[in-house]
């Protein structure tokens, strides 16, 4: 799981944990020996704290780690801070907030200064305002703060320092993969040529396929899920790209029904891109759960996991593998000691793409090929496709 930044880190601990941490260390004397905590981290943080000990000159990764356990601790239990309370303290604590939640929101979309102006130049925010936030401040109308909120799919109310979650709508789509399908039509009749629309499937890097895929029906539960995300790339004015993202609910794989449902809607997404004039990306990215979970409650801004750089870092995959062509079933099937039913999981995946009736919805779209969609989606079109 991604952070906060350190600023809303230690407003987080004062405002929450300020009296509950006085309280724990009140009887306990400053002067006392020390005694071990066991904290596992990821390997890169355990570079990170080697690192930093040998530039500070700290004995150890531990030692480095103690001194900024200890650093944390007085500033967010010192008198001043502890007896913040007044509501001038408070309103000037938010202020700040505001402003770098404001300016983070872009830092993290990979906005530069100069992009930053050119997006606000309608507002008549500059570059130099943008370099002072004594000057950003007033400038951050109801309008900006909205409008920008709006660019990112980002939360209003966190923007304005109200709330701790950055994204504020992680709609469900259960067993309803029109739900889904409708809403990648409605931005496809939305766009224009300064947009294009990618449909990422993130699969936790503990679900195994291989013990999963390819069963209708499983009696041990398998660990991993399955989500979605949809990115949408706008380019600013002077033709910069950047990304909005609408992250989905994740499904688990290993249940049958909601695993038909991600197979169906990765068909249509197939059928879409051969049948119309419209193309959507599909890709597929491994994630640690953790970050899943985070990322599908709206506790971190997609960008923060999915943004080029770090979408780079992470391991790909492609979705349309794991429909179950009849290439790879019949594959499977003449093994030793393979299930029956290893057979049967692309018909019935054929079967609830028909139940879902989505095959309908390309009737929305006014720029269809007919003559592509006229054969209907079975055996040999797989075979083809």
């Amino acid at each position: 799981m991604r952070f906060p930044t350190l600023h809303n880190l230690f407003g987080l601990m004062i405002s929450r944990g300020a009296q509950a941490g006085s309280a724990a260390v009140a009887e306990i004397p400053g002067d006392t020996a020390t005694i071990p905590l066991s904290v596992r981290v990821q390997p890169r943080v355990k570079a990170y704290y080697e690192a930093q000990a040998d530039a500070c000159g700290a004995a150890s990764a531990s030692a480095m780690v103690a001194m900024v356990l200890e650093g944390v601790m007085a500033s967010t239990q010192s008198s001043q801070v502890s007896q913040a309370t007044s509501s001038a303290d408070l309103l000037r604590g938010n202020v700040s907030l505001v402003v770098e939640r404001f300016l983070h929101l872009f830092h993290i979309h990979r906005f530069t200064p100069l992009m930053i102006a050119d997006v606000l130049e309608p507002y008549g925010i500059t570059l130099a305002d943008i370099m002072d936030d004594s000057r950003m401040l007033p400038l951050l109308s109801d309008t900006v703060m909205s409008d920008q909120a709006m660019r990112f799919n980002a939360s209003l109310e966190w923007l304005h320092g109200k709330k701790v979650r950055p994204v504020a709508d992680v709609p469900r789509f259960g067993k309803q993969p029109g739900v889904v399908c409708n809403k990648v039509i409605d931005l496809l009749l939305e766009s224009d040529n300064q947009r294009n629309l990618t449909v990422i499937f993130l699969k936790d890097m503990e679900l195994r396929f291989n013990t999963a895929h390819n069963e209708i029906y499983r009696s041990e539960r398998n660990t991993g899920n399955v989500s979605i995300v949809l990115r949408e790339t706008y380019r600013t004015s002077t033709g910069k790209p950047y990304h909005r993202y609408q992250p989905w609910d994740s499904v688990p794989w290993d249940y049958g029904e909601t695993r038909l449902t991600v197979k169906s809607l990765i068909l249509w997404l197939k059928r879409l891109d051969k049948g119309t004039y419209h193309h959507v990306r599909v890709e597929g990215r491994e994630i640690d759960p953790q970050t899943l979970i985070a990322l599908t409650r709206g506790d971190v801004l997609p960008a923060e996991v999915l943004d080029d750089d770090a979408s780079r870092r992470l391991k790909s995959w492609d979705p349309s593998d794991y429909v179950a062509k009849p290439e790879i079933v019949l594959a499977k099937a003449t093994l030793p000691n393979t299930s029956a039913r290893e057979t049967q999981e692309r018909a019935v995946a054929l079967y609830y793409y028909d139940l879902y009736k989505i095959e309908g919805l390309f009737n929305r779209l006014t720029h269809v090929n007919r003559e592509a969609l006229a054969e209907p989606v079975g055996e040999e079109w797989w075979w083809n496709n």
